[in-house]
Parts: C-alpha cells; structure tokens; sequence
C-alpha cells in the first residue's frame, strides 16, 4: 500500500474515531411519579419529561451522578438507562441528601 493511501485511511479512521465520541447516547429515567415540568436541565442537559418519564441525549454515558442531578429536579428515579438497580438506589439517596452530603459522597 502506498504512503498517501495509507495517510488517507489513517484520516478517514480518525474521522469516524471522531464520529464516535460525539455519538449522543439517548436515555431514559423512569420515575417514581408524573413530572412536573415538561422540560427540566439536570447535569448540563435539556430533558423531555411526560408523565412518569424523562428522555435526554447525553454526550457521555449515563451515571449515577447524572441521576442524581435529575433526580434533585424531578424527584425519585425508578430506572435510569442501563444503571443496574444499586446505582439508581444510590442515585436517590444523594439526590435526597443536602447538597454538601452529596458533594462528600462523590
């Protein structure tokens, strides 16, 4: 293979590596019970909420934390994306606590 046709797949993998990292990952948050609001910003994202559930597309995968700063807007999480049950477990308890508790608990 030739210098420029490897130079040229080097850039078209970097490309679609690029593509890659900025793929948005949609998830859904269950909730314990109907939102208030139809749209709500938690962990620097607009989320869509209706009735029991909220769907947002993060730049990053879903966490605990970013449960937790839903949770603090819309109330208590039942499921989170692919959190396991623990996960959102503890995604409820921080939300609950005072702030300064769930800074410490990071």
């Amino acid at each position: 293979m030739s210098k420029m046709k490897i130079a040229f797949a080097a850039v078209a993998a970097l490309g679609l590596l690029a593509g890659v990292a900025y793929a948005k990952t949609a998830v859904t948050a269950t909730l314990a019970a109907p939102a208030a609001q139809t749209q709500v910003i938690a962990s620097g994202v607009v989320w869509t909420c209706a009735g029991d559930s909220c769907q947002a597309k993060l730049e990053r995968a879903p966490t605990a934390r970013v449960c937790m700063e839903l949770a603090r807007e819309v109330g208590q999480v039942t499921a989170f994306g692919s959190l396991s049950a623990e996960d959102v477990a503890r995604c409820n308890t921080r939300a609950a606590a005072p702030a300064a508790t769930a800074v410490a608990q990071r």
